[in-house]
Order: structure tokens, then C-alpha cells, then sequence
């Protein structure tokens, strides 16, 4: 019954449930986003019948923006203590299966000028470009021009080190030492030096390694300014194009590029980084160091950052099976799992599988994580030395996946109404049968806890096997 009932319905009264409930007693037409909303709920209907046309981006994050409104109200307050208590200034962006539920900038990209930061102002990502960097080296390996079990020296053949791999690179096994060390001991103070110069001076000047390669995890930006050489020795451009082309353009984020010093690659929308001495703000000046990229130097926004997340796990840009295992753990030459894959941390928080990276750099501070059993992804971007990036991240984390009352309507709406499969076939037949046990209680329980009694009547005339209408709809909006 249950079965042929949502069949007739096409659970249009779900979609009803989520777009409207914030109207809670009023009429639809008497609020000032009624037609708006009236039109979702009516292509979600023609959607659930004819299967023609998917919702647009901007019509789920309105759905999903609904679902977890209550939720979205704890996330401001808490991202203003931060303001209040430790001086968050940056942007934060939330995302839950692709679709943006959050996204607010707080503060000045420009201190002195007061410029506020906007949804284009572009941050330093500092660590947090090393996945751009490992994701070039998948790409290629997925094009057959690269082996990742090769030795460095089958593409940089001046380098003395033929026992390194690709891999080892990637995963941080391979013992070098900080390349700022190497800059510093053996180049010109006068002039900025770019990844060949950094090349050049490896070969000229071998080091030894501080182990042997794949015995140990030792996280190194050297190995990082490497790969970004090899990227560009196989593919024949430099990094910047190749990460443009390849994965900026495809995935529209437009206001994402890779910076260095020596190529003038100035944008009016870079933020400023700041340090704070205890009392006051100083903006950082460029230094040596910008001069190379690889395991720095990419600039983007949280909202572009939400587009890369989602454009690697929906396989748009790597194969889905290479982003897996960069989302996975590796392991030392004696067994031993590592967390860190290629270009990613792993870890587990809250009882979920945790894929991220944190980034620190002259003032910037960033992170940018992703749950993949949940879908959530948060990024949060700051420019004044704000040091409480990863704890901000987690207590934002724990309150949206807390609450399970939002959860459970939302996971109705993303399998019958995101997932555009309203013929509920057999892939969804286990959770319907799961629903019709023992889920719609938990569902109109839900319902009644969010303070939106009337939508728990809309499900009791699923269960009672009576269908709904538009007059209907009205009638149980009025007071």
C-alpha cells in the first residue's frame, strides 16, 4: 500500500513538507517569497511525474537552506563568538552533497583601505594547494604519461635520487628536507627563485635524505615544489596553465588560479595577510619564498573550493576509482597505514570518515574538509592569523551533523527528490520498506520537533493512504 500510494503521489507532499516550512501557520500566499516558493513545489511536482528536467542548483540550496534552517542559525552564532573571541576574519562555506547551504565572507580582504571581503576575494591557500598538485600527477597518470612507481629521475634526470618515486613524493615519504633550508643556504638573497631555480640547486647541491624512501612519513614541501617540476616537464606547460585548463575552466571556478612572484600574476581580488603582534594588525609582505608553487602559491574562494570538492568526487575531472585512493590511507614500505593519501589528510571525526587539509602562510590560514559518507564539505578561509581554523571547522562539523531531525527529512528529499528517481525502483525499495517499518513515525516526530505541526499532517495522510492537493495545501495554512 505504502509502495503504491508514494507511486501515485510521486511524495510530492515531502517536497511540500520542506519548501513551505517556514510559513508555519500563514498562508503561502501572505508571505513575501510565496511565489517563489510555489514554483518549486510545482515544477518539483511536474519533475516527479515526467522525469524530464532536474531542479536547478538554486532550487535545492533553497530546499536544503529550509531543511536545516534551524541548524544555519547555530552555525552564524557560533561563527560570531569566533569574531568576539578570536578575531575570525575570512569566509566560510558549507556544502552538503554538492548543493551550498551556507556561504558568508566576515571582515576586510584590505585592513588599511576597510575593503570587505566579498564571495570573489581570493585567499592564499597555503598547504591546502598540495591537492591541486596531486591531482596534476593523478591526471596525468590517468592519461598514461606518467608511472607513479617510476623514479623521480625517469622525468627530472639532473636529480640525483633515483631510489624516490612519484608516489613517495606524493604520500611524503621521501626524506627530504625543507627546501627553504636549501634556498637559504645556497641563493642569491636579491632575487626570487622559481621551482627550476629550486631544481637547479638540488642538483648542484645534492642533499642527503633523512631516511630511506617509503620507511618513514615526513611531511615535505620539497617534495611537493618537485611534482609541480614534473607537471610541468611531462605535460610541456607551466603548472599554472595546466592547473587552469585542466581543472579551473572545466569546473567554472573562476576565481581560483596558481600564484607566483616571478610570473606577475597579480589579481585585484587577492587578499591581503595579516599578522597580529598582540594588539594590532601588520600586513605581510611577499618574500622569498613565493617564488614557488607546487605545495603553495594556489589562490581561490570557498565557494570555488566547494566546486573543486564536489567536481572530484562526481569523477568530473579524475576517474572516480583515482579519487578514492587519494581519499584513501597509505602505507610505509613495512606495512604500516599512514594518514595522508595523495595530496589529502584522512582521519575520523565524529564517527565519520574525515578527507582534508589545513594551509598556513603568511598570515593566511585555511582548511577544507570533506565527509564522504555524509556529503558535507566546510571550507574556511581566513588572512589574519586567526589560529583556531581546525577547531572552528569541528564545531561547525558537530552541529550540523548532530541534528537529526533535519537529517531525517533531508535524506527522504535527497533519495525521492534530489536523486530525480521517482519511480522508486528497486535501488530505493530497501529504504522505502525501511520507512513503511518503523520511519515514519521517526519522520513525523521529527516534523513535530521542528515546531511545523501542520506538515506532520501531511504525512499522516500518506500513512492514512489519502492523497493531497493544492487546496488542500492551502487549507492547512490557514490559522
Amino acid at each position: 500500500m505504502f509502495r503504491r500510494l508514494i507511486n501515485r503521489t510521486k511524495f510530492t507532499a515531502v517536497v511540500v513538507l520542506v519548501v513551505s516550512g517556514h510559513f508555519n501557520g500563514t498562508m503561502l500566499h501572505s508571505s513575501n517569497q510565496a511565489e517563489d516558493v510555489k514554483d518549486i513545489i510545482q515544477k518539483t511536482d511536474s519533475i516527479l511525474v515526467t522525469q524530464k528536467k532536474p531542479l536547478e542548483s538554486c532550487e535545492k540550496e533553497k530546499i536544503v537552506r529550509e531543511i536545516y534552517s534551524n541548524v544555519l542559525t547555530t552555525v552564524e552564532n557560533q561563527i560570531q563568538k569566533y569574531r568576539a573571541q578570536a578575531r575570525f576574519n575570512g569566509s566560510v562555506a558549507i556544502a552538503r552533497d554538492g548543493v551550498v547551504m551556507f556561504n558568508k565572507q566576515y571582515g576586510y580582504a584590505d585592513m588599511g583601505k576597510q575593503i570587505p571581503i566579498s564571495d570573489t576575494s581570493q585567499f592564499q591557500l597555503a598547504s591546502v594547494s598540495k591537492q591541486f598538485t596531486a591531482a596534476a600527477i593523478l591526471k596525468l597518470y590517468q592519461e598514461g604519461r606518467i608511472n607513479l612507481d617510476s623514479s623521480l629521475t625517469t622525468y627530472l634526470p639532473e636529480l640525483p635520487y633515483s631510489d624516490v618515486t612519484i608516489r613517495h613524493l606524493l604520500t611524503h615519504k621521501a626524506g627530504f628536507p625543507s627546501y627553504m633550508w636549501i634556498i637559504a643556504r645556497h641563493w642569491d638573497k636579491n632575487h626570487v627563485p622559481t621551482n627550476e631555480d629550486l631544481l637547479r640547486i638540488m642538483s648542484e647541491n645534492p642533499v642527503n635524505l633523512r631516511f630511506e624512501a617509503g620507511e618513514k612519513f615526513n611531511y615535505s614541501n620539497t617534495g611537493y615544489c618537485l611534482l609541480a617540476c614534473v607537471i610541468e616537464r611531462v605535460s610541456g606547460v607551466e603548472y599554472d596553465e595546466f592547473l587552469r585548463t585542466r581543472f579551473f575552466e572545466p569546473l567554472e571556478m573562476n576565481n581560483t588560479f596558481a600564484f607566483s612572484m616571478t610570473d606577475n600574476s597579480y589579481s585585484p581580488e587577492m587578499v591581503k595577510g595579516y599578522r597580529y603582534n598582540g594588539s594590532s594588525y601588520s600586513s605581510v609582505n611577499y618574500n622569498l619564498m613565493d617564488g614557488t608553487y607546487g605545495d603553495k602559491g594556489v589562490y581561490s574562494t570557498a565557494t570555488d573550493m566547494l566546486k573543486w570538492i564536489d567536481g572530484l568526487k562526481n569523477g568530473e575531472i579524475l576517474d572516480k576509482a583515482l579519487v578514492k585512493k587519494a581519499f584513501t590511507q597509505s602505507t610505509l614500505s613495512n606495512g604500516d597505514k599512514i594518514d595522508y593519501g595523495y595530496g589529502f589528510r584522512i582521519k575520523s571525526f565524529y564517527g565519520n570518515k574525515m578527507v582534508f587539509h589545513n594551509g598556513s602562510w603568511s598570515g593566511f590560514r585555511s582548511t577544507v574538509r570533506t565527509y564522504p559518507q555524509s556529503g558535507l564539505t566546510v571550507v574556511i578561509l581566513t588572512n589574519n592569523s586567526f589560529n583556531k581554523t581546525g577547531e572552528m571547522a569541528r564545531s561547525l562539523t558537530r552541529t550540523i551533523l548532530n541534528d537529526y531531525q533535519s537529517e531525517e527529512v533531508y535524506q527522504i528529499v535527497k533519495a525521492l527528490v534530489f536523486d530525480n528517481d521517482a519511480n522508486l525502483d528497486e535501488q530505493h525499495q530497501e529504504l522505502v520498506d525501511s520507512w513503511k517499518l518503523h520511519g515514519l513515525n521517526q519522520v513525523r516526530q521529527t516534523i513535530n520537533n521542528l515546531n511545523k505541526e501542520w506538515l506532520a499532517h501531511r504525512i499522516e495522510a500518506f500513512t492514512d493512504d489519502r492523497t493531497g492537493g493544492e487546496k488542500e495545501f492551502y487549507a492547512l495554512n490557514e490559522e
